[in-house]
């Protein structure tokens, strides 16, 4: 199992200033559970202005954003992009398995609090000041001592840390099933560009600030399902997914596969993954496998998924490496790469 789980970036949830209910439902198709005041939009001030990020415009936007991956470790790293907004007391960020095991609560001065088993740790004031965007990264292990740890990164830097400590509530299973994000009473504070990766994969620190972009279908490549109407890649491109456009089967092994707009690599940073997002949905009785695939030069990678609901969802397939070359992608391998679904 690769070790990167899943990234986001906003940008397939709809258009700048989308807010309300229509937000609250197309984004709980792909997070696990989400609860989004009225006061919450997209916005297209965005970290690195690049693209959208979740902005939540009123100090009384109650929400909560949550994510539950079961890592296969207890070892994790989270990262996620966040403008402060004004500053006030408040959780942020909390790992849980049926408790919370870790969590980062803020400060109005500037600075965190590291909540874990062992207790509390302060780190420095003057972290991050009001109104500006950070890249927040956090590595840790939920462990008894003297195998517990967490490493706190700003902006790629490491600010602090604990070691050799106890942070596992031995209550509950070590290993984490639950990420959550939430503002704690901050005004126009918002979120982007935000990642969880296990342990299971190679890298041995976090990435550094990250961008997440959204591409969308431009072509057709191989087309064995049903479209339900004219070109299959037409019916897969909308932001944000409209349910009456689609193509279907019911045959094993078939597969559409689709190119995709290409990207630009302005800043020449690397690329760490490829996440496809497939909205699917079951209209029989019983339930089928759900193919991720990645056609890369002549390879290619497929990742099943098995669909239980037939009330439709999105699922996420990450390609962590070229299947080519089972190296990090490169911007030019990337453009030239096709993706798509198939049935198992």
């Amino acid at each position: 199992m690769a070790g990167l789980l899943f990234m986001e970036g906003f940008e397939t949830f709809g258009v700048n200033g989308d807010t309300g209910t229509a937000l609250h439902d197309v984004i709980q198709q792909k997070w696990t559970d989400i609860y989004i005041h009225s006061a919450a939009k997209l916005s297209s001030n965005a970290y690195e202005n690049e693209g959208l990020c979740l902005d939540f415009v009123s100090s009384t936007a109650t929400w909560r954003i949550t994510q539950s991956h079961h890592t296969s470790t207890n070892e994790v790293i989270v990262g996620w992009a966040w403008y402060t907004g004004t500053l006030a007391n408040g959780y942020q960020y909390a790992a849980e398995n049926l408790t919370y095991q870790l969590r980062l609560y803020v400060y109005s001065t500037g600075g965190f609090q590291v909540q874990h088993g062992a207790g509390t740790h302060n780190t420095p004031t003057g972290l991050f000041v009001a109104n500006t965007w950070y890249y927040i990264e956090l590595k840790y292990k939920i462990a008894d001592s003297p195998d517990g740890y967490w490493k706190l990164y700003v902006d790629g830097v490491l600010v602090d840390s604990e070691t050799g400590i106890d942070t596992w509530n031995n209550t509950y299973p070590a290993e984490i099933s639950t990420h959550y994000w939430t503002p704690g009473g901050r005004l126009n504070t918002r979120l982007d560009d935000m990642y969880i990766y296990d342990n299971t994969g190679d890298i041995q620190e976090p990435y550094g600030p990250v961008k997440i972009r959204a591409l969308v279908p431009d072509g057709d490549d191989t087309v064995q399902w049903t479209s339900t109407g004219g070109n299959h890649y037409d019916q897969v491109n909308d932001i944000p997914v409209d349910t009456a456009n689609y193509v279907e089967s019911n045959t094993s092994n078939e597969i559409d596969l689709f190119s995709f707009a290409n990207s630009t690599d302005p800043d020449n940073w690397p690329i760490y993954g490829v996440q496809l997002n497939i909205y699917a949905a079951i209209t029989d009785v019983g339930s089928f496998t759900l193919e991720g695939i990645a056609d890369s030069g002549s390879s290619q990678t497929i990742v099943n998924e098995a669909i239980v609901d037939n009330l439709g969802g999105q699922y996420s397939f990450v390609f962590e490496n070229d299947p080519d070359t089972s190296s990090a992608w490169t911007i030019d391998q990337l453009n030239a790469a096709n993706f798509g679904v198939g049935v198992g």
